[in-house]
């Protein structure tokens, strides 16, 4: 695009929602950002017979290498001409100006802008989630209970053929259809618990009738689902030495069970209600999250805008700074992370890059909605969300952080911004 002149600052239109504002620094200015400068660096520089600061201005000139002194000459002009080209243009950034020089003689400055990008939804009133029902059976129930009443198993060696509900303590192997050993099929001591389907389909039914010392060869198939992609669907031989087989007994639920195990007493019935409602709720959420999920694709997918390459690394650079801050709390560094996951820096990076446009897709998508629906957060709501951050802080952690989030700060805007976001789930999902 062309570049137009105003004065001393010339613009140029770039795309990607950027501007470029190129300024010539009067000589008189340079001079005074300069001694400014020198003034600055002499604190750390030592000319003999002077204390730091009060050399001549010429011994410090010798002293400070030409491409320090223009790097803090820059420094020292930046605010100046940023005031200028503000107070000129009305320019909205929403990053950090990025700054170079264009010319050295006479100093130019070039500051390139980046303002909040054109932003388009597409068919955003035709979005629909579709509601899910909520489905606990009687057997999640039991499931639930089982594993309350683990501890009170009990597994006793028997000297008869394995049944349905045994637990059978064996060796195994598993070979392929030409007779190889298939990586990862071997064990020893494995405990087996028949009719659990924990197992590959026809593994445990094949040990029905086994004895303590018998061995015995069981066809499979890898189910076509299979984590390892080289199995699936692919038949198999294991050849499994049952070493000791366990009649299992478990319990039942008393009250006085269950009032032992939870300290509070609890008939069956009362017990098992609260296990259905909890589970309930848990089912609940996950389906909230899951049409969350759904609803923030769509909006993402229905969101045009053209991201300038210093939004995206700027949301990558804050991407990294989390993981690596994450990292940190799991005494580990980013390059030992690496290392142990056997990723490549370049890929972790391509792949977070793609993350960091997503994430931006889809804030400029709901910042663009919001300003559509006219949604808005009220000062109580937004308080409440405060509130509702604070809680689990101590007291004295509670008067810490309470600067942090008054009004106008970066804290209530945070607040205020999930208020509004809740809202647009509520719309779309209620």
């Amino acid at each position: 695009m062309s570049p137009s002149a105003d004065s001393a600052i010339k613009v140029e239109r770039l795309p990607q929602s950027r501007s470029k504002y190129t300024i010539e620094v009067e000589a008189v200015e340079r001079q005074t950002a300069e001694q400014l400068a020198l003034l600055k660096l002499s604190q750390n520089i030592s000319v003999e017979g002077f204390r730091p600061g009060k050399a001549p201005e010429e011994m410090i000139r010798q002293k400070v290498p030409a491409d320090k002194l223009l790097e803090q000459t820059v420094r020292e002009l930046v605010p100046v001409v940023m005031k200028r080209i503000l107070d000129k243009h009305e320019v909205k950034p929403i990053l950090p100006p990025s700054i170079e020089i264009a010319s050295h003689d006479p100093l130019a400055l070039a500051i390139t802008f980046v303002e909040k990008p054109e932003v388009k939804l597409k068919g955003i009133d035709k979005m629909k989630i579709e509601k899910e029902d909520h489905k606990v059976e009687d057997k999640d129930v039991q499931r639930v209970i089982d594993q309350f009443l683990n501890d009170e198993v009990v597994k006793t060696p028997v000297d008869r053929e394995a049944r349905n509900e045994d637990t059978v303590i064996a060796d195994f192997i598993g070979k392929d259809a030409d007779g190889k050993e298939i990586p990862g099929t071997k064990a020893n001591d494995y405990t087996i618990e028949i009719g659990s389907k924990k197992l590959i389909p026809g593994f445990e039914e094949g040990m029905v009738g086994m004895k303590k010392g018998d061995t015995r060869e069981v066809n499979v198939t890898f189910p076509e689902n299979y984590h390892a992609e080289h199995l699936k669907g692919k038949p198999a031989t294991f050849t499994i030495t049952a070493k000791e087989v366990q009649e299992v007994k478990r319990p039942e639920l008393t009250e006085e069970l269950v009032t032992k195990k939870l300290g509070t007493k609890k008939t069956p019935a009362e017990f098992k209600e609260e296990m259905k409602r909890s589970l309930i709720e848990q089912e609940r959420q996950m389906i909230t999250n899951r049409r969350e999920g759904k609803l923030f694709d769509e909006i993402r997918n229905r969101t045009t805008v053209d991201l300038a390459p210093e939004l995206v690394e700027f949301e990558l650079r804050g991407m990294i700074e989390a993981l690596e801050h994450n990292l940190e709390h799991r005494g580990l560094t980013l390059e030992q992370w690496l290392s142990t996951t056997g990723k490549k820096g370049e890929d972790v990076r391509k792949e977070m890059e793609e993350d960091a446009k997503k994430r931006l897709t889809l804030r400029f998508g709901l910042e663009k909605l919001i300003e559509e629906k006219n949604i808005t957060a009220t000062d109580e709501e937004t308080q409440k969300a405060v509130d509702e951050e604070m809680v689990g802080l101590t007291d004295s952690e509670r008067k810490e952080a309470g600067p942090q989030f008054q009004k106008g700060s970066d804290g209530w805007r945070s607040a205020e911004w999930r208020v509004k976001v809740e809202k647009v789930v509520d719309m779309y999902l209620r």
